[in-house]
């Protein structure tokens, strides 16, 4: 695992030869003339011009914008298909105003490293003292400061669940919305990358708080209307409504998705166009700012294209708010984002001074149609060669890294949300014989310090894998590259002991229910049955126990859990069982040491049985963060 500081690494950018698509740029030229035009660069701007007509003729995409610049220059800036289906209303890439998402925090990142530069904070500055009454929840010594907020390595447990909401009052309040559900530091600052809409959230709120402005004019005041991002902001009622794309689902292009708002807005509530992206990339780009050094220096915005920190040396890291990527060998720096019908993705090229940016109101087209431009834009360069961290070790030492691993994006860990990971698998055994390392079924032969290279080739595993240390010296982490990050988790997260656990207590439920139901039968029939002595007691304490927790065990396998789209009132329901099931249970074992005189050996025995498989459960329940009401 490297770090470094803002302080290094800053590299100068060239001024390359452009290409002239749009009046105002065309009134640039004539005042800086440039060298010929780039006929291989041309060639690669009508690749992505077809690729783009096709996605929309081919029903891929109902619509977007494509918007490439060159240094200060725009290369395109176009529109293909519809911003709206209904109303037949054309993208435009002037005027159409799209949904971002995630690029939202390129933003916030700029304002945090203007606020350092007018000495407002520093970057190694604790962030605590800055957003009061909002506390982060830290038991590590470390400190979360402001450089943890922008690589994303502040630790924090990430929430899913109702970060959407359809009423505005969920944008507008940003402290009420983090003194409630500000998650809390599970891994100690600084040591991994956990990307984290609530971390970013946090550096928007602390800038509110240290300049008295709301985050939304902060951006427009500090960022926007010095570029000229007119027709870009925060917050949706400042701009024009009837200029909105329309999000759709995956190919349901009759079927739009509402307008929501977010409760994390400085991380994804940015709503731009094309034309004003194009002025955010000529100004990271070019070296021409003058008077916009007022904006941000040279110095921060290098740092924020430099890597800062990375799980593996071996692999691309984070800047300060983008992240870093390697397209065809040259070092490219990178933010996506997603939401309700919405893809978008910027992409920067300080080496060659290309910068790329597209977004489509369909999500699933719009990630695929990604996915085949990047690669098409930016130029070939020489094969990026993994740092080798030379260090021979014998085969023992592998067992080091035996474990199973958690993708750790997809879940939270504090919450009920962590259930998702119980029932959508996502661990990865990793297990070692001999001199190689076998994630599933793929080998893996070490090839650097914490580093294995695929043994085979074809398939679809990861060619490298990178691991890390914790700050105990131990295996903790693990990369297949980039920024996805693998937790290495503790026995008792296992899925699979977790899945023996309850075929064990599907089994004893059911049984013991039905020998409790024997009793009752049995009483019944021999009329000795009676609801207030210590058998009755007994007999119904059992029957409710096992109905209870067997109808919870129904209930968490069919109704959907805590997510992005809230949590359901049937879930919440649910949730009530274990509870309810606490007080037959507390009389279980009450009447078994109070009362075994007066309950026959059969009956005592079973309600033992019965308390142990309810203790096996509360294990289980309590893994899982589903014993009491843990849904942030």
């Amino acid at each position: 695992m490297s770090r470094h500081g803002m302080d290094s690494f800053f590299l100068p950018v060239r001024q390359s030869s452009y290409k002239i698509r749009l009046l105002f740029s065309a009134l640039l030229l004539i005042s800086t003339p440039g060298p010929a035009r780039n006929t291989d660069l041309d060639g690669r701007i009508h690749m992505l011009e077809r690729s783009m007509e096709e996605a929309v003729q081919t029903g891929k995409i109902p619509g977007g914008v494509l918007t490439l610049v060159h240094g200060s220059r725009i290369l395109l800036n176009r529109g293909f298909g519809l911003a709206d289906v209904n109303r037949q209303i054309p993208a435009d890439s002037d005027s159409t105003i799209f949904r971002v998402a995630s690029i939202s925090k390129i933003i916030t990142a700029m304002l945090t490293l203007q606020m350092a530069e007018k000495g407002l904070v520093s970057l190694q500055d604790p962030v605590n003292p800055f957003c009061l009454p909002v506390r982060i929840e830290n038991s590590f010594e470390s400190p979360v400061t402001f450089f943890h907020l922008l690589t994303h390595t502040g630790g924090f447990d990430r929430y899913n669940q109702d970060l959407r909401s359809a009423d505005p009052a969920a944008f507008t309040d940003l402290e009420k919305i983090l003194k409630r559900r500000l998650p809390p530091v599970i891994f100690p600052p600084g040591e991994v990358f956990l990307y984290s809409n609530h971390g970013m959230a946090l550096a928007g709120y602390a800038a509110q708080s240290v300049t008295g402005l709301p985050f939304n004019r902060l951006a427009e005041e500090w960022i926007l209307n010095p570029l000229g991002m007119r027709d870009s902001g925060f917050d949706p009622s400042r701009l024009d409504s009837s200029r909105f794309a329309t999000g759709y689902r995956n190919n349901e292009f009759s079927d739009p998705h509402p307008f929501e708002f977010t409760e994390t807005a400085p991380s994804s509530m940015f709503m731009t166009t094309g034309l004003d992206m194009a002025r955010l990339m000529r100004f990271l780009l070019s070296n021409e700012h003058g008077s916009r050094d007022t904006i941000l220096s040279r110095r921060s915005i290098s740092a924020m294209m430099e890597r800062q920190f990375t799980n593996h040396g071996a692999f691309p890291g984070m800047g300060l708010g983008f992240m870093e990527d390697r397209i065809h060998g040259n070092t490219v720096w990178v933010h996506g984002g997603s939401l309700n019908g919405f893809h978008a993705y910027l992409a920067l090229d300080p080496g060659h001074s290309l910068g790329f940016f597209m977004v489509c109101n369909e999500w699933e087209g719009g990630y695929e149609l990604r996915e085949r431009l990047l690669p098409d834009f930016f130029p070939r360069g020489a094969p990026a060669a993994l740092s080798p961290y030379p260090e021979p070790e014998k085969p023992a030492d592998l067992k080091k890294y035996r474990g199973i691993y958690q993708y750790a994006r997809a879940i939270s860990r504090t919450t009920a949300e962590k259930l998702n990971s119980f029932r959508g698998g996502g661990q990865f055994p990793i297990r070692t014989f001999s001199d190689t390392l076998w994630a599933g079924e793929t080998p893996y032969l070490k090839c650097g310090r914490h580093l294995f290279k695929r043994a085979t080739s074809g398939g679809n595993a990861a060619p490298f894998l990178g691991f890390s240390e914790d700050h105990q010296g131990k295996i903790r982490y693990m990369t297949t590259g980039g920024m996805d990050t693998y937790i290495r988790l503790n026995w008792h997260d296992y899925a699979s002991l977790h899945r023996m656990i309850l075929w064990f207590v599907i089994r004893g439920f059911i049984v013991l229910g039905l020998i409790s139901f024997l009793f009752l039968m049995t009483f019944t029939v021999r009329r000795r049955f009676r609801f207030l002595s210590a058998s009755g007691l007994m007999v119904l304490s059992m029957l409710l126990v096992c109905a209870l927790h067997l109808l919870f065990i129904q209930g968490i396998r069919h109704i959907e859990g805590p997510g992005s789209d809230g949590v359901s009132t049937a879930f919440v329901f649910l949730l009530c069982l274990p509870l309810l099931s606490l007080v037959p249970s507390v009389l279980i074992i009450v009447l078994n040491i109070a009362r075994p005189g007066r309950l026959t050996p059969p009956l005592r025995w079973t309600g033992w049985l019965t308390t142990a498989v309810c203790l096996l459960f509360l294990f289980f329940l309590n893994n899982w963060n589903l014993l009491g009401f843990h849904l942030k």
